[in-house]
């Protein structure tokens, strides 16, 4: 039986355009996605870094504090000293603490301490410490003439 010229198909031997397409876009919506999720990723890191040097400095702010080394740090609010970017604000709340039913109440004070950087994030608190201090441990430091 003869074989006629339309009936012959030759193998194929590249893509055809649909599938070129095709495989055109699901690269390029996977570059998308490994793009984004770089990014995302490199936000998170710079941020997570930033709060860390900030807990660090935290950290030297409340070790000068304890050791009183300079008695500004007993103000309300400030610059950190040697870290120019950061800066410091104090917040105080009384309360009472009754440590055991039978007892009497102890005035005690909640010192928050946060610290923030005006020009990261708006401002807003990268890192707090809360201290309790009994009320005249607390009006002792504030006021040391008395």
């Amino acid at each position: 039986m003869p074989r006629s010229a339309w009936n012959l198909k030759k193998p194929q031997h590249a893509f055809s355009l649909i599938e070129v397409i095709a495989s055109v876009f699901l690269v390029g919506t996977l570059l998308v996605a490994v793009m984004t999720a770089h990014r995302r990723s490199a936000k998170q890191l710079q941020a997570a870094q930033h709060h860390l040097r900030a807990i660090g400095v935290l950290d030297e702010l409340l070790t000068q504090r304890k050791e009183d080394v300079d008695g500004q740090l007993k103000l309300p609010s400030g610059k950190v000293p040697g870290k120019n970017a950061y800066y410091w604000r104090t917040y105080y709340r009384t309360t009472n603490l009754q440590p055991d039913p039978s007892q009497i109440y102890l005035p005690a004070t909640v010192v928050r301490i946060e610290l923030y950087d005006p020009t990261y994030r708006d401002g807003k608190t990268q890192a707090y410490v809360e201290l309790l201090e009994s009320a005249t441990e607390l009006s002792a430091s504030l006021n040391p003439s008395s």
